[in-house]
């Protein structure tokens, strides 16, 4: 079910539109409380559970970095450092690379 605010009807998964590179003549905030609208049970249920609420998150790092890191991670001979310096990321990407791959 869409998410409305005044007039304007928002779709029910908001974040996709920036993967796709659509434009929603939106604010990225506009985006971000339609999508905690639509997740409201979501939320509720997490914080309840004593869990931080996934909201999703927007990657501003190149796909093809995320895979080199990843690849480098399951490599398993360089430390974070050296796997930052050969991506060109930061450490803690690589760390949130690692917890991501990690949780999956």
């Amino acid at each position: 079910m869409p998410c409305t605010r005044g007039t304007r009807i928002l779709t029910p998964n908001p974040s996709r539109f920036r993967t796709e590179n659509r434009d929603i003549s939106a604010s990225i905030e506009t985006i971000r409380r339609a999508y905690s609208e639509r997740i409201k049970a979501e939320i509720h249920e997490a914080v309840v559970n004593g869990d931080a609420p996934k909201r999703g998150r927007s990657r501003r790092i190149p796909a093809k970095k995320v895979a080199l890191v990843h690849k480098l991670l399951k490599k398993g001979n360089l430390n974070n450092s050296e796997i930052a310096r050969e991506a060109g990321v930061s450490p803690q990407t690589v760390r949130r690379e690692w917890d991501a791959m990690n949780d999956e």
